[in-house]
């Protein structure tokens, strides 16, 4: 009888043993904490420093500090950037206009006074105007000084050899006439008191020069 409580209270004494071992030697999960915070958006993969907190076997905590790095996969780069190479490639397509001629501009001027009225020996391109009046008080308006008189004129600026090399804003010297050459064949000028101020085909009358003043 003794011998047998001798054993059962043995066999306690191990059990109460074995289960106070377990018990230490594996960590309860309500000790293990864990904390992480991390941040991340578009313009940046870095996240905070989270510190995590574990309990070793000997009941001891210990901290470590982990750095952890994300990265948004969700970061749509064609909507928020654009790209080197995509800026090169727009810059490349971008068409680079040239700069309009002193010619263009004076035939542009001079076209503003089409139908104005024409006046012998007249200057003015709202009250009336001969044909080398006409041209000078147009080239006046771009700081070009040009003599009052179509005889005068066919010897200013330099020589244009054809109509064919003819550039809008050269004159076009006709017999006691001139005329301002607008390109594509035509003129425009005081030709006279029924037509005024008009356009007309450049070869209407025997051309006896062209002169290029710009």
């Amino acid at each position: 009888m003794i011998k047998n409580k001798a054993i059962t209270g043995i066999m306690m004494m191990l059990m109460v043993l074995t289960f106070t071992i377990t018990s230490v030697a594996a960590p309860n999960n309500n000790d293990i904490q864990i904390s992480e915070s991390v941040e991340a958006d578009n313009d940046s993969t870095t996240a905070k420093l989270a510190d995590a907190s574990t309990t070793n076997e000997n009941g001891t905590e210990r901290y470590e500090n982990r750095i952890i790095y994300a990265a948004n996969l969700n970061y749509d780069t064609n909507s928020n950037e654009v790209s080197t190479v995509e800026a090169e490639e727009e810059a490349a397509e971008e068409t680079i206009q040239e700069p309009v001629s002193v010619g263009s501009s004076v035939i542009a001027f001079a076209k503003q006074f089409l139908g104005g009225r024409y006046r012998y020996s007249g200057t003015s391109l709202t009250n009336g105007t001969d044909c080398s009046g006409f041209t000078m008080s147009v080239y006046k308006n771009f700081g070009i000084s040009l003599p009052h008189s179509s005889r005068a004129q066919r010897n200013v600026g330099v020589k244009v050899g054809s109509l064919a090399e003819a550039k809008a804003g050269d004159i076009i010297c006709y017999s006691g006439h001139v005329a301002l050459y607008m390109g594509d064949g035509q003129v425009i000028h005081a030709l006279n008191e029924k037509k005024g101020i008009t356009i007309s085909n450049a070869n209407y009358n025997h051309i006896l020069d062209i002169r290029r003043v710009v």
